[in-house]
């Protein structure tokens, strides 16, 4: 049985800008919506990790909300650990060849 802990759910709504905008400008923000990894209790791991995608997907279908998934995060996260290291790796090189 998958336990009440497996969704984690973050409602946020964008920041006002610093300027106010004219109505006809003005774009509602969409609420976004955050699906943790599931936590199954004496679960197969293959099921939980079906199970935790069909919740994803199911949510995405919810019209007028941003869905974002776990595997999301960690795909984010791994391009700007890559980006921070290239650009390290960049600086690197740059300070040799002044």
């Amino acid at each position: 049985m998958i336990g009440a802990s497996w969704l984690c759910v973050v409602m946020a709504a964008a920041g006002a800008a610093s300027a106010p905008a004219s109505p006809a400008t003005v774009e509602k923000a969409r609420p976004q919506l955050l699906v943790m990894d599931l936590d199954g209790a004496g679960v197969d791991a293959q099921d939980v990790v079906a199970a935790t995608r069909i919740v994803t997907a199911a949510a995405a279908e919810v019209d007028g909300i941003d869905v974002l998934s776990a595997a999301d995060l960690r795909k984010l996260a791994a391009m700007e650990a890559d980006r921070q290291n290239a650009l390290a790796v960049g600086a690197v090189i740059w300070g040799t060849l002044k």
